[in-house]
C-alpha cells in the first residue's frame, strides 16, 4: 500500500512540475520579453475613438480623421489611411515585394521637434537646456517625422524598428538586404556608423543623417551633439557627410519630377515625399523594386 501511495505522489509531483513548466503565464512572460526587446514608440494603430471623417482618396488608400483632431478652422492635426476594398488584391501583390527590408522609425528627430525642444533653441526662444528632450512616447507621428510614410509602408508590410533599437544595437542592420530611411535628421554615432556602412540604404527623406545627437538610455532622452549651426555657426552637417541632399531637395514637396539617384550605398530620392507618398502608387512599387 505504501508503495502505491509514494508512486501516485510521484506522479502528482511530476504533472506539478510539468504543468508549472509549461503554464500560460511562463509562455506570456517570454512574449513579453519579445515584446518589449523592441522600442518602437509610436502607436501605428492610433484610434481616439470618436466620429470619423473621410478625407480624400488615391488609388490604393482611402485617407481618412476623427472629429477630435479637427481644428477650429476645419483643418486637422493629423490624417490617417486605410488600404481601399477594391484595391487589397494590388496591395497584397505589393506586399509580396517587400523581402528581407527594414523602416527605421525617426523617433530622435520626432522627440527634437517638439514643444521645449532643438527648434525652440534655435528660435532663440530658450537656452542650451532645450537642447536635452525627454523621447516623446505620447503624440502620435507627425510631418517632421514622415508620418504619411510610416502608415504607408506600415500597411504594405514593411517591418520596423526604431531608432532606439538600432542605437542599442547596431549590429541589428546587418540582417537585412535593405534598409530604409526616413526623415531620420537627428541620429546618434552609433546609428550613423551603421547606417553609413550597410550596402544596401535607401534614403528616402531629404535632410536624413544631418545632425548627431547622444541617447540617455536611464533617462530616455537626447543631447544635441553637433549639427545644425551647433556649437559651433559654422557647423551644417554634423558628421561632415558627403552625401548631404538636404539642399534643395528638403525643400521641394511637391516632387514633381521625383528620382532616386545613386550613392555608394543606395539611392537617394530627390524630393520630400510626404505629400505624395499615398498617391503616387508608381514611387511606393519604385520603393519596393529599389534595389
Amino acid at each position: 500500500m505504501k508503495k502505491v501511495v509514494f508512486a501516485l505522489s510521484g506522479i502528482i509531483i511530476l504533472i506539478t512540475v510539468v504543468l508549472i513548466f509549461f503554464s500560460p503565464q511562463e509562455n506570456l512572460s517570454n512574449t513579453e520579453e519579445k515584446n518589449i526587446s523592441q522600442d518602437i514608440v509610436f502607436d501605428l494603430n492610433y484610434n481616439p475613438g470618436g466620429n470619423r471623417i473621410n478625407l480624400d482618396t488615391s488609388d490604393l488608400f482611402l485617407q481618412y480623421t476623427y472629429e477630435e483632431d479637427l481644428n477650429k478652422d476645419m483643418s486637422f492635426r493629423y490624417s490617417w489611411f486605410e488600404p481601399k476594398e477594391e484595391s487589397l488584391s494590388i496591395i497584397n501583390e505589393m506586399k509580396k515585394g517587400v523581402g528581407k527590408t527594414i523602416v527605421i522609425l525617426p523617433v530622435f528627430t520626432h522627440s527634437a521637434y517638439g514643444s521645449n525642444g532643438f527648434y525652440d533653441y534655435y528660435d532663440g526662444i530658450c537656452g542650451k537646456e532645450c537642447l536635452t528632450v525627454k523621447i516623446d512616447r505620447v503624440q502620435p507621428p507627425q510631418y517632421n517625422s514622415g508620418k504619411n510614410a510610416i502608415q504607408i509602408l506600415n500597411l504594405l508590410g514593411f517591418e520596423m524598428i526604431s531608432d532606439i533599437d538600432v542605437h542599442k544595437n547596431p549590429n541589428i542592420l546587418v540582417q537585412y538586404d535593405k534598409v530604409i530611411l526616413l526623415h531620420n535628421e537627428y541620429v546618434t554615432k552609433e546609428m550613423f556608423d551603421a547606417i553609413d556602412s550597410h550596402p544596401k540604404v535607401l534614403y528616402l527623406y531629404p535632410n536624413a543623417l544631418y545632425a548627431e545627437v547622444s541617447y540617455d538610455e536611464q533617462n530616455d532622452e537626447i543631447t544635441l551633439v553637433k549639427g545644425h549651426a551647433y556649437p559651433d555657426s559654422s557647423i551644417d552637417n554634423g558628421f561632415n557627410w558627403e552625401f548631404d541632399n538636404t539642399r534643395p531637395y528638403e525643400y521641394d514637396t511637391e516632387c514633381a519630377n521625383w528620382e532616386f539617384y545613386k550613392i555608394d550605398n543606395g539611392v537617394m530620392l530627390n524630393c520630400y515625399p510626404e505629400y505624395i507618398i499615398w498617391k503616387d502608387t508608381s514611387l511606393l512599387e519604385s520603393i519596393i523594386k529599389n534595389d
